[in-house]
């Protein structure tokens, strides 16, 4: 099998020491990590909190579109072949299933992780408008991936979190 698929699929994410395998960047809609405060008074910080607010929907769906155009260059970067990964299920997807997995994610119907096996890659999408992109490290163009990942992030007008 491919080399980030055995090592996603004996990852125990409850067990922070899988994180020595990969280098990490967190995207987000936030350019920082909110604490407590700020959290509790920000507008919207996922999508049960669009409810049947029109501004809050209108928002929602232009940052859910930022993380899409992200997600959508992803795909063509790679080689086409993304698993997602549901309850710990892995499904191969084509483009239409691909964005459908995203928007589904956007919403946490269902939180999922997407495979990128050409790249040695994964997404994990999170429920405050954060996502985390794992890098293998045992990657020899991981240093330009990364480079192309943060180039993308900053034309979609989202953020990277340190």
């Amino acid at each position: 099998m491919n080399k980030l698929i055995d090592s996603f699929l004996s990852i125990d994410f409850d067990d922070d020491s899988f994180m020595d395998a990969y280098n990490v960047i967190t995207i987000s809609y936030f350019d920082h990590y909110l604490n407590e405060e700020e959290y509790c008074k920000a507008e919207l910080v996922c999508y049960s909190d669009v409810k049947s607010n029109v501004e809050k929907e209108k928002l929602f769906n232009n940052i859910e579109n930022k993380f899409i155009k992200l997600y959508e260059s992803l795909y063509y970067l790679s080689d086409k072949q993304e698993l997602v990964c549901i309850n710990g299920n892995l499904y191969p997807l084509n483009f239409d299933e691909y964005k459908l997995a995203v928007r589904n994610a956007m919403k946490e119907k269902p939180l999922c992780q997407i495979l990128y096996p050409s790249l040695l890659m994964f997404s994990v999408a999170g429920y405050d408008l954060t996502h985390q992109f794992f890098f293998l490290k045992d990657n020899d163009e991981l240093v330009s991936l990364q480079k192309t990942i943060k180039n993308l992030v900053d034309s979609v007008g989202l953020n990277i979190i340190q």
